[in-house]
């Protein structure tokens, strides 16, 4: 599970925290590797993919308010146990980019 914004221990940096912040002008510069990731975990999210262009940094509340979760419904009702394999793998990956946006944000932020 990743740590939300909010709640991570490395935000004590004033800094850190200013650059989550979504009127925040400060910009970022992201990785071709990561922009395709973003893109194929996030296919439909057209306003994340216009703001990663832009180079914006607070593409991850969008990140991280668009991981999906598996429900007890979900599972209660599931007829397969490979759907439910699929989505988990769905959730790792969204996760790891993620977590990935926030190595960037720290490598760019902190210096």
């Amino acid at each position: 599970m990743v740590t939300p914004i909010s709640q991570n221990p490395e935000c004590e940096n004033q800094r850190y925290k200013d650059a989550f912040s979504p009127k925040s002008s400060r910009k970022m510069t992201y990785p071709d590797d990561f922009i395709r990731k973003v893109e194929k975990c996030f296919p439909n999210l057209q306003m994340l993919h216009e703001r990663l262009e832009e180079g914006n940094c607070d593409i991850g509340m969008l990140l991280y308010s668009n991981i999906p979760e598996i429900t007890a419904n979900e599972i209660l009702n599931a007829t397969s146990l490979e759907k439910l394999k699929e989505k988990a793998r769905e959730i790792l990956e969204k996760e790891e980019t993620y977590e990935e946006w926030l190595k960037l944000c720290k490598q760019q932020s902190i210096h």
